[in-house]
Formats: structure tokens, C-alpha cells, sequence
């Protein structure tokens, strides 16, 4: 459950995240001003990668042995 929480908050997150970051580069396009920022990219993959983790131990956890 904690889990599950969790990634439905990542992507609510991620979806908001999304938007600004829209807004960020569209404005930036219209000033001719763009620059690469790699921060967020790589924020979101690390967010996304420790929750895999997370999920992946927790199921080995649970898992019933069969």
C-alpha cells in the first residue's frame, strides 16, 4: 500500500513537474533564450529508479514461496 501511495504521488508529482517545465522552456523559446538543464531529467530518473528498487525488495519480501 505504502508503496502503490507513493507512485500515484510520484506521478501527480511528475505530471505538475511536467507543466512547469513547459512553461519554463516555452517562455525561454519565445525570449530565444534556451539552455539545456539536465537537473530535472535527471531528478525524476533517480526518484523513479529508487522506487523500482523499492518495489522490486518489497515484493521479494512478501512474495509467498511456493
Amino acid at each position: 500500500m505504502p508503496i502503490g501511495v507513493t507512485m500515484m504521488a510520484l506521478g501527480g508529482v511528475l505530471a505538475i513537474l511536467a507543466a512547469w517545465r513547459y512553461h519554463v522552456v516555452n517562455h525561454a523559446i519565445e525570449n530565444g533564450v534556451v539552455s539545456a538543464d539536465r537537473g530535472l531529467v535527471i531528478l525524476v530518473a533517480v526518484m523513479v529508479a529508487l522506487l523500482c528498487v523499492a518495489m522490486i525488495v518489497y515484493m521479494l519480501l512478501t512474495a509467498q514461496h511456493a
